[in-house]
């Protein structure tokens, strides 16, 4: 890979990273309200799928990829379940 491209992203996945901190702060420890909870979970989720998938470009597998796709999937299900929990007080 060229070492440009492996630079850009070992910075990105540190800002990511960094950014996953500070989000995961913020919103899930400071927070009260359950409903801003959730956006941060939804968030530290998310950011984690970009943190993945520029693993998978740096060290250039298809595996990763897979794991980023199903975190996805996980995190959407997840967070679709919670949130109904809280609004009608039941899962299914």
């Amino acid at each position: 890979m060229n070492d440009f491209i492996e630079l850009v992203a070992v910075v990105a996945i540190i800002l990511m990273l960094l950014a996953l901190g500070i989000s995961s702060w913020k919103l899930i420890i400071r927070s009260k309200k359950a409903t801003v909870r959730i956006l941060g979970v939804e968030m530290m989720a998310t950011l984690l799928i970009g943190v993945i998938i520029l693993l998978a470009l740096k060290e250039n597998t298809d595996t990763l990829l897979d794991v980023g796709i199903v975190l996805g999937a996980l995190g959407f299900s997840g967070t679709v379940s919670v949130a109904r929990y809280i609004s009608e007080g039941r899962l299914f």
